[in-house]
């Protein structure tokens, strides 16, 4: 079993959208690429982009800007576990 992180956030938030906090500065981008925590370096976080308002295009958009994958919002479990396989399934 893979032991990288996923993270959903969400593409519609106010302060920041997830769209942007996936695709973070360059100076950001060493954080998502594996961090360093004293000698140790954390594996690479998968990020799941969340929408309440999933209209048709919403996913493309998530992944272009840098989510692994994308889920409409009321979460459904079955629909979180499906997601959440896929992106087990093929890591970047």
């Amino acid at each position: 079993m893979p032991s990288n992180p996923i993270t959903g956030i969400d593409c519609c938030a106010r302060a920041t959208s997830g769209h942007a906090a996936a695709a973070p500065p360059s100076s950001h981008r060493a954080s998502r690429a594996g961090a360093r925590v004293g000698p140790h370096r954390l594996p690479p976080a998968a990020i799941i982009g969340m929408s309440a308002h999933a209209e048709e295009g919403e996913r493309e958009k998530a992944i272009a800007a840098g989510c692994e994958e994308f889920d409409a919002k009321p979460i459904e479990f079955e629909s979180l576990v499906a997601t959440i396989r896929r992106v087990l399934a093929n890591p970047k």
